[in-house]
């Protein structure tokens, strides 16, 4: 997990994650909500194609914003800012 403290921004590197995402997805939406809540954002990036395409199906890409490496993640959280 990466973090940039200026932008608020909290950025998890998931290239490792598996196929078993969906047990992590409860602790997703958690850190997320209370990321949230105190103003910061979460981003994650680096998922694997199928995994992205689940988390699509499932719309949690209305809430959590995922990108394909950690660079365009923190220049998206720099354009929000």
């Amino acid at each position: 997990m990466l973090s940039n403290e200026k932008s608020h921004t909290v950025v998890i590197e998931a290239s490792g994650v598996t196929n078993h995402i969906t047990a992590g997805l409860r602790v997703f939406i958690r850190l997320w909500k209370k990321l949230k809540d105190k103003g910061h954002a979460l981003y994650i990036c680096n998922l694997k194609p199928y995994i992205n395409q689940v988390l699509e199906l499932l719309s949690f890409d209305r809430v959590i914003d995922f990108h394909y490496d950690v660079e365009s993640a923190f220049v998206f959280a720099g354009n929000k800012a």
